[in-house]
């Protein structure tokens, strides 16, 4: 059974985060509060650019822990597909990274990556085999859905 890590972090992160919303509410409003709510649905509500949050970080061939997305929806989404190589080089602008890409592609051809954001979020959906705990968190080992 997964029990959540109850850490100094979270709960640090837990009170600013309170403290913020009560800040938004104070300043703004409850309008403004449930605008950013919903902006946070919408971008990992399920559709396809939502499962991108599946693509970058859930477990798909182990012991890799970060995947790249390389579709066409990476061009309204300003690259954010390409996921490993953020990783490897966090100070590559988003308009640079398929350029890196291209450059470094005996470092990436190798390694598991996505080609539809849909086809992540259906076997997310209709795998019985998948959750939301199977994401790579260094020095642990990742859990196995209930009855896997």
């Amino acid at each position: 059974m997964w029990v959540p890590r109850v850490d100094a972090t979270l709960v640090v992160t837990s009170v600013v985060q309170i403290l913020f919303d009560v800040v938004v509410v104070l300043v703004a409003g409850w309008g403004a509060l449930f605008y950013l709510t919903l902006s946070l649905f919408f971008s990992l509500g399920l559709h396809p650019l939502g499962a991108r949050w599946l693509q970058e970080h859930h477990i798909v061939q182990e012991p890799q822990e970060t995947y790249s997305y390389y579709g066409v929806l990476n061009y309204p989404a300003f690259n954010i597909g390409y996921h490993n190589e953020h990783h490897d080089f966090a100070s590559i602008p988003w308009n640079r990274l398929p350029r890196l890409r291209a450059l470094a592609a005996e470092f990436y051809d190798d390694r598991a990556k996505h080609s539809s954001w849909t086809k992540i979020l259906l076997r997310f959906l209709f795998d019985k085999n998948d959750c939301l705990y199977r994401r790579m968190i260094r020095g642990t080992v990742p859990s196995k859905p209930a009855g896997a």
